[in-house]
């Protein structure tokens, strides 16, 4: 761009912007143009459409900082037994609503569409909003009504659904990919079937999968080829005992190239106590589970070990806490595992994401993970060649596993966010546009 276009460029846009600012006027109303609204402050996932839950409430006002609302909402969605989610919404009063507090729940089937989600959510949303609605100036204008016909649906039983609240679920899923001097294909394919009631619990799965890459080096047309293979099967079978225990068995099948596995077998009974409540789980969870049980391999080369085959008592301890709050949310969790006839063979890891509001408008995210790893017995013996290590063909030995993340986000301007304008897409970074 020449010099000359660029200042015409520039002068137009000191032109227009002035006068696109005071045509626009204020982005949302001020609460001194609306002292009755109720201020609104969602805390969804990506499953919510925000601009939609904006434009179809539009008789409250929406912040962007829960420091600013009188009401706090809290998603947070859970998968259901027929492969749906179930969402529960917690209500928590601000300031002046700090005795209300109250929690909805609204489930969606395996096959709903993005309209269902986001029609169920917005009326339970608004069911919601009435007992706090009725606490201001916009009491005199809410109606409700409902229809003589109106009735719920009995809730699906296994008695009375002959799938036997069984759901399952397939996919086929295949990747192709080529240059002048370099291919890549891969299929994945994957089988499951789950069956969730109050008492039981059970999930079954089969996958596996092929990729195959090859590399043609320039000059002198050595070829490289990078063939992986792995399979497997997994089981889980729960049966509840309270309201805190609960006992069950787990099982897995695996075949790995990568991992020098021809068959990998563990089967583990375990028992898990919840200190909270598990009706309580969406908004905090504090679950202890220990298992005991064996793992059998059959290698493809001999280990390092000098094994071909082997059988080996292990014993499965893990903890995990979660807690969602009007402050943030926090996931902790630490998992180990030990072969009993030789406790140096083991591994170890802490992991955990963390979401917090430190001050107005400023967030701190933070996750990560850290494992020890000392119980690699399948590792094949012999060096592994450099085609190995960059084509990560095979294991190598490694003493541990890490990977962090961390960032700060601060938002600041209007609290309000009513105005939804799709013009140009997202944030005007393209998308559909329509003439």
């Amino acid at each position: 761009m020449t010099r000359r276009a660029l200042s015409t460029l520039l002068a137009l846009a000191l032109a227009v912007i002035p006068g696109i600012a005071r045509s626009q006027g204020p982005s949302a109303p001020r609460r001194a143009e609306r002292p009755h609204a109720l201020t609104v402050y969602l805390d969804c996932t990506y499953l919510c459409d925000l601009d939609y839950l904006r434009t179809s409430i539009a008789y409250v006002d929406w912040v962007r900082d829960r420091a600013d609302a009188d009401v706090d909402v809290l998603v947070s969605p859970e998968t259901t037994g027929s492969g749906g989610t179930r969402f529960t919404l917690t209500f928590l009063g601000g300031a002046r609503f700090a005795q209300l507090v109250d929690t909805l729940a609204f489930s969606t089937r395996p096959d709903a569409t993005s309209d269902d989600l986001r029609r169920d959510l917005g009326h339970t949303l608004s069911l919601g909003l009435v007992r706090y609605l009725a606490h201001t100036g916009l009491a005199a204008r809410v109606q409700v009504s409902v229809p003589a016909t109106a009735g719920a649906p009995a809730q699906t039983t296994p008695t009375s659904d002959p799938w036997h609240a069984w759901v399952f679920t397939t996919s086929l899923n295949g990747n192709l990919q080529a240059e002048e001097r370099t291919r890549f294909s891969s299929l994945y394919g994957q089988l499951s079937a789950s069956r969730t009631t109050n008492a039981w619990k059970a999930n079954l799965a089969l996958s596996e999968s092929y990729s195959q890459s090859r590399f043609v080096i320039d000059d002198s047309g050595t070829t490289i080829e990078n063939i992986s293979r792995s399979f497997g099967a997994s089981g889980l079978v729960v049966r509840a005992i309270s309201d805190h225990w609960s006992a069950g068995l787990r099982g897995s099948l695996t075949s790995s190239t990568y991992l020098n596995e021809k068959r990998y077998l563990r089967v583990t009974p375990a028992v898990e106590y919840d200190l909270f409540p598990y009706a309580e789980s969406t908004r905090r969870q504090l679950r202890v589970l220990y298992g005991l049980g064996f793992d059998a391999f059959a290698y493809n080369d001999t280990t390092i070990f000098l094994k071909t085959s082997e059988t080996l008592p292990v014993q499965t301890l893990s903890v995990a806490y979660a807690r969602q709050e009007a402050w943030g949310t926090i996931n902790v969790g630490a998992d180990g595992s030990s072969y009993i006839n030789d406790g140096a063979k083991h591994s170890a890891a802490v992991s955990g994401g963390v979401s917090l509001r430190v001050l107005r408008g400023l967030n701190l995210n933070l996750s990560g993970n850290y494992s020890i790893v000392h119980d690699q017995v399948y590792l094949a013996k012999g060096a592994a060649s450099e085609s190995d290590v960059l084509l990560q063909q095979r294991q190598l030995l490694t003493g541990y596993r890490w990977y962090a993340f961390f960032g700060l986000s601060y938002t600041f301007g209007s609290v309000f966010n009513n105005v939804v304008n799709p013009r140009f897409g997202s944030s005007g970074s393209g998308g559909v546009i329509f003439f």
